[in-house]
């Protein structure tokens, strides 16, 4: 499998301009927001957001687990019945390793890198329930444990979609730190 199924990975430089013109004009407006909203309100559209995020985030995954069970996790106030339960303890976990983001807890190598995708990948499975740290081979029925902050052995589904096998994984990763590693990304 050839890495370039990845491209483009940045747009053209033409498009680049405007949009850095746009992510400026962003940023300024949205800063300039902060300011004017009160510490406490920003942490409550901080929570709100991340359940936000960690339900259609998980739907797109086939989980569904509803805004007030979410909200209920967060209270530890966890379901009797082991799959709702697990997906209650996914939402916690999920936000968890927003919230390191948001806080800055995140480590100081650049966020676009696979070595940054390895911290997240830990910090988010490293709180998930012991039964979600398997993958089953949907074909053969073989079951494979997911090690936190490491890349799959295995080639794996996810809902439907088909990632790229395995052994290309570190490849396209490669491509991934080469892209997103430029100067002119970080200045």
């Amino acid at each position: 499998m050839n890495v370039t199924m990845m491209e483009p990975m940045l747009p053209e430089e033409a498009a680049l301009r405007s949009l850095e013109d746009a992510a400026l004009e962003l940023a300024e407006s949205a800063s300039g927001l902060a300011k004017r909203v009160h510490p406490i309100l920003q942490r409550s559209v901080g929570d709100l957001v991340r359940s936000m995020n960690c339900y259609y985030s998980n739907l797109i995954e086939g989980h569904n687990t509803h805004p007030r069970d979410i909200e209920r996790a967060l209270a530890h106030d966890f379901s009797s019945e082991p799959k709702k339960r697990d997906f209650q303890l996914e939402a916690v976990a999920h936000i968890h390793a927003q919230k390191l983001i948001d806080e800055g807890h995140d480590p100081t190598v650049w966020p676009a890198s696979a070595a940054y995708a390895h911290w997240l990948h830990r910090q988010f499975c490293e709180h998930l329930p012991a039964d979600m740290l398997w993958v089953e081979n949907q074909a053969s029925g073989e079951r494979h444990e997911v090690v936190p902050g490491q890349l799959r052995r295995v080639d794996v589904t996810v809902g439907r979609h088909v990632p790229p096998p395995h052994e290309c994984v570190p490849r396209f990763l490669a491509r991934f730190d080469q892209a997103y590693t430029s100067p002119s990304l970080r200045a």
